[in-house]
């Protein structure tokens, strides 16, 4: 097993090529796709607006202090206000 880390542009990108498909997980509260080539399947966990509002949304639910992000420069700038949008402060 390997992986790679894809930013969402990035990602996009790799949607399109492969014509792989979203589909939710509802209980990581996230989208993933899967793509096949030969016997080796590739599988992507897709952090987006709607997955991002979830997790915001947790932290604002137990006063948390904030949220943290792996790496800033892999999202859009519409990430941005979906965080304050939803941490309600």
């Amino acid at each position: 097993m390997t992986s790679q880390v894809l930013g969402m542009a990035e990602l996009e990108a790799w949607l399109n090529q492969t014509g792989a498909v979203r589909q939710w997980d509802a209980c990581a509260r996230q989208y993933y796709a899967e793509h096949s080539e030969g016997n080796v399947t590739h599988r992507v966990w897709i952090e987006d607006e709607t997955s991002i509002a979830a997790r915001v949304q947790v932290a604002a639910q137990y006063n948390l202090a904030g949220v943290a992000a792996w790496r800033r420069g892999f999202e859009r700038e519409t990430i941005w206000e979906v965080i304050r949008d939803n941490l309600g402060r």
